[in-house]
């Protein structure tokens, strides 16, 4: 899962001259891209869309595209015959420098695919000003279901608070709902029918109660970067061995 792109050298020094002068130099820079997939019956990819993002993002994305429009799937099936599938992309990647900074090395870390947010990652639900200035922390996890034309569908909400007021768990709640309505989702489709596979979006509310924080602030269990929110499963499943995602 290696590749040396000279290309993104001068991007991986600018994002690693980004660090505080402080602080030593990163010896490697995780960067995350999503986009769009088209998949066949045979679980070919006949269709690639990269979601727009940062110059790194985009660069890495250019010279991912070629690998990516030859990787196998196993193929989504319906009543047991294989299936065509349109589905979300976040690919993991790592930036290693290389021969003194003049080139970088690429991995491919992590590869998922289902029905997820995607666009400009959001700084996340503002905080109440009540709560907030009351000392008030809490944590909510929500359960979408995302509709064919990309619209979020609450099915569940998990809620823990420092405090046991109704009235903190009404704005907390009206804070994420706010949240969730600007968010753009993309479905999974499998042979034009959308799969209902839910997206856990889950916001932590800290605020100087940080023992309180620290005890029921969730960790994401599916270790994505916060902003990023895709469903645990999908349709499909990539065939192709880890070795061979890049050439």
């Amino acid at each position: 899962m290696r590749l040396a792109i000279v290309a993104l050298a001068a991007m991986f020094c600018v994002a690693a001259a980004a660090a505080p002068k402080q602080s030593k130099q990163p010896e490697s820079i995780d960067v995350w891209i999503g986009g769009a997939l088209e998949i066949d019956e045979q679980g070919n990819v006949v269709g690639l869309e990269w979601d727009k993002g940062s110059a790194l993002q985009a660069a890495i994305a250019g010279d991912l595209s070629p690998a990516v429009r030859h990787w196998k799937f196993v193929p989504a099936t319906v009543n047991g015959q294989s299936a065509n599938v349109r589905t979300g992309l976040l690919v993991h990647v790592v930036l290693e420098p290389i021969e003194n900074g003049a080139a970088a090395r690429l991995h491919v870390v992590r590869v998922r695919t289902g029905a997820m947010a995607f666009g400009a990652l959001p700084d996340g639900p503002r905080y109440p000003k009540d709560a907030m200035f009351d000392d008030v922390s809490a944590v909510l996890e929500l359960l979408v279901e995302v509709e064919a034309d990309g619209t979020p569908v609450v099915r569940d909400i998990g809620y823990e608070s420092s405090s046991r007021s109704d009235r903190y768990r009404k704005l907390f709640l009206a804070s994420v709902m706010e949240f969730l309505e600007h968010r753009t989702f993309r479905p999974e489709v499998v042979a034009g029918h959308v799969v209902r596979a839910p997206v856990s979006m889950t916001s932590a509310f800290c605020s100087g109660n940080t023992r309180w924080c620290e005890t029921h602030a969730k960790a994401d269990k599916r270790e994505l970067p916060v902003g990023l929110h895709m469903a645990e499963s999908s349709a499909v499943a990539l065939r192709t061995d880890a070795d061979s995602l890049v050439p």
